[in-house]
């Protein structure tokens, strides 16, 4: 009541964030002009031009950001950074799966300290004038990579007699290490029964009450008494390609935005996650194009790590 208050008594020359907030989500969920041109009169939403002026002015400060992080991501070292890339395809007019329409979107999450607020890394820049309805982009250019990927080089003979070599000696060490321990503490860890004992009770417990009924999957049954020491997590979007993930110009583009994620937070290494597809083409640019993402990290989801190991598995 105090913001639509504010907003008749100011004639709409102050506008509070719940206006701002109704107007750019109405706008966003319904698109309908009708509904927001009976807020605003009502004084409950800013006018359907303004929504259409803050949307253009989003977007252009979006194009003029030159940096690969996401907003939302703090551009500090101690923080552990990574990315994943994943493919999201529009198949609705098509029932055999051909034309569809093949998107890579990617995500940069990041952890979060006790007592963190998020900060806005960009500098606010006012612009003087009457609010852009139209919006004139340019899409960023992917350069193209021909390189053909069968041409890339893993592992040498000579390579792997060397690292077999230095593993043979490191895992004598450590089985030299792991007798003394043995040897000095030969009773038995109380602690881990204990906690064994409380997992069968609560797996236990999770059986029962799924007859009762309004009970959570295992996973978040499990989450109200287990307590998760990792940091939480920030996550946040980061700009997609309109074309598809497997197509070997965009495995590289997403390498090099991952390096540049690194780079800007101030990463020694950079940690990014494919599906099976993009990764087998991503490990064959990075041996091509050695030096260049040495430093880059490839991993598998999990879901394609648990399908390869049943793969393998079977045969």
């Amino acid at each position: 009541m105090a913001s639509d208050a504010i907003y008749n008594v100011s004639r709409g020359t102050v506008k509070p964030w719940k206006h701002i907030a109704l107007g750019l989500g109405l706008a966003s969920l319904t698109g309908s002009k009708l509904s927001k041109q009976i807020l605003n009169r009502a004084g409950h939403s800013i006018s359907y031009s303004e929504t259409k002026g803050l949307e253009t002015e989003f977007a252009y400060s979006v194009e003029s950001d030159e940096r690969d992080t996401p907003d939302g991501i703090r551009l500090e070292p101690g923080l552990a950074t990574a990315c994943v890339w994943d493919n999201n395809d529009a198949n609705i007019e098509t029932l055999d799966g051909k034309e569809t329409l093949h998107a890579t979107v990617g995500h940069t999450y990041q952890n979060i300290l006790q007592h963190d607020r998020e900060t806005n890394n960009i500098p606010i820049e006012f612009r003087d004038g009457r609010n852009r309805r139209r919006f004139v982009g340019s899409q960023r250019e992917i350069p193209p990579f021909r390189k053909p990927l069968n041409t890339a080089m893993f592992v040498t003979s000579a390579n792997m007699s060397e690292s077999s070599n230095a593993i043979t000696a490191e895992s004598t060490d450590t089985a030299e290490t792991s007798n003394m321990i043995t040897s000095k503490s030969t009773e038995p860890n109380v602690i881990q029964r204990k906690v064994k004992l409380a997992m069968k009770a609560l797996d236990l417990c999770w059986l029962w009450k799924l007859f009762e009924g309004n009970t959570p999957l295992y996973a978040g049954f499990i989450s109200m008494y287990i307590k998760d020491v990792l940091p939480m997590q920030r996550i946040c979007y980061m700009d997609p390609i309109s074309r598809s993930p497997t197509n070997n110009d965009v495995v590289k583009e997403t390498m090099i935005r991952n390096m540049n994620v690194a780079r800007e937070t101030g990463q020694d290494y950079s940690i990014v996650t494919y599906d099976l597809a993009v990764a087998l083409k991503a490990y064959s640019i990075q041996a091509i194009e050695s030096p260049m993402f040495d430093n880059l990290l490839i991993m598998l989801g999990n879901f394609h790590v648990e399908l390869d190991f049943y793969g393998a598995v079977d045969k």
